[in-house]
């Protein structure tokens, strides 16, 4: 009797691993193991169990190096960057050129241009006497103070974030202006629905020497249509312009298309930042318990794990919870966003590249990288403040 106690576990553990590898086969193929892990005695299991287990962690993280069979062009990745650099706010542009008149327009520009610009800082400053010797702006971070790069992930992940979670408001704005009847939180969690397929994505690197000339024509590209937009949306309707431009238009059949394409652009623009953040998160905590805190969320072969797959599901949830739940969460997104996003694009690269370039480096370009430090913090100053006031402004009228 004994004995058949003793051997009970063993047979569920045999069931366990026989269910675990016909997942893998058919629903995630090898996404943990490519290899059938056997228990040949019962002394044996637990050195078998770790040796493979360590084969595995190893592979692993030596094929996330090759994550992407087949690169993708410049042309595609600046198509991509520009549609996030453009995002949903363009719907706004119209009312700000209503407001700000020309220096809005001059303002649309100059932004893109330092923009640009910091973004090539960033990227001289992976580099020393011309060989890359970083990979990622906390690396660069890391260089500047031990301890900062920290800070940079969690602005990053922060602003990213923020942005998935706006995606989701606006689409449900945007529908809800489409189709009164049905409540907000409803067509957000039909939006989201559409958007768990998110979790699938995979990363797809460009060529490096290309990235320049990708970075450069974005920014271009989109300092150019967001101008036009703008100028344009406010020639077309005037005094009768609304902060949202599509609220501008006087056919209701036609608003409700020009809504449905917005919601179709933000569905769209919502995977960027999406894996942007997911893919923080893994090089930070899923590289391997050899790097990181956790294993390895992938196996053998670039395939996604379940366990990772089902955090990546809960991730878009997590945001989708955070856009129901969170009150003035407009208001505080631009209070936030004052702080991160000038922080990350403007005054932290002027701020590496003086540190890490500038001694070796010309007077101009150190005086350039100071002048950047000065116009951001001048925009995140101006910012917070417009951002207090409306945030302000909402609770007021919410108490009335």
């Amino acid at each position: 009797m004994e004995e058949l106690n003793a051997v009970a576990p063993i047979r569920r553990q045999y069931n366990f691993h026989d269910w675990k590898d016909w997942t893998n086969k058919n629903l995630f193929t090898s996404s943990i193991d490519d290899d059938t892990i056997h228990i040949d005695c019962y002394q044996d299991q637990e050195t078998n169990f770790t040796e493979h287990a360590n084969v595995q962690e190893k592979l692993a993280v030596t094929d996330d190096e090759h994550t992407s069979r087949q690169p993708i062009t410049a042309l595609q990745a600046a198509w991509n960057v520009t549609n996030a650099i453009q995002g949903m706010f363009i719907v706004g542009l119209p009312i700000a050129v209503k407001v700000g008149g020309w220096w809005t327009v001059a303002a649309i520009v100059g932004v893109a241009y330092l923009c640009y610009w910091t973004g090539v800082l960033l990227i001289d400053c992976l580099y020393e006497n011309g060989t890359k010797v970083r990979n990622t702006y906390q690396a660069v971070a890391e260089a500047y103070h031990p301890g900062m790069g920290r800070l940079v992930l969690c602005a990053q992940l922060t602003e990213l974030i923020s942005t998935c979670i706006i995606y989701i408001v606006i689409a449900g704005d945007l529908l809800q202006s489409c189709i009164p009847s049905v409540d907000k939180s409803a067509l957000m969690m039909l939006v989201t629905t559409a958007l768990l397929g998110c979790a699938f994505l995979d990363s797809i690197r460009v060529d490096p020497s290309q990235f320049k000339w990708m970075l450069q024509w974005s920014h271009i590209i989109a300092a150019i249509f967001k101008a036009l937009f703008g100028l344009l949306g406010f020639l077309t309707f005037g005094e009768f312009t609304q902060k949202e431009i599509s609220n501008s238009l006087p056919n209701q059949t036609f608003k409700v298309i020009v809504n449905l394409v917005l919601v179709i652009k933000a569905l769209f623009s919502y995977p960027l930042p999406y894996f942007a953040a997911v893919h923080l998160l893994r090089d930070n905590l899923f590289m391997g318990t050899t790097k990181t805190l956790f294993t390895s969320c992938y196996g053998v072969g670039h395939t996604l794990r379940e366990w990772a797959l089902c955090l990546r599901i809960i991730f878009v949830l997590l945001t989708l919870m955070m856009a129901m739940s969170v009150p003035y969460l407009i208001e505080l997104m631009g209070l936030v966003g004052n702080i991160t996003g000038t922080m990350l694009s403007f005054i932290w690269p002027a701020m590496f590249h003086l540190k890490l370039k500038g001694p070796n480096g010309k007077e101009c370009d150190r005086n350039f990288d100071k002048f950047i430090i000065g116009a951001g913090i001048c925009l995140m100053t101006i910012g917070l403040y417009f951002s207090a006031l409306e945030l302000m402004e909402a609770v007021h009228y919410k108490e009335q």
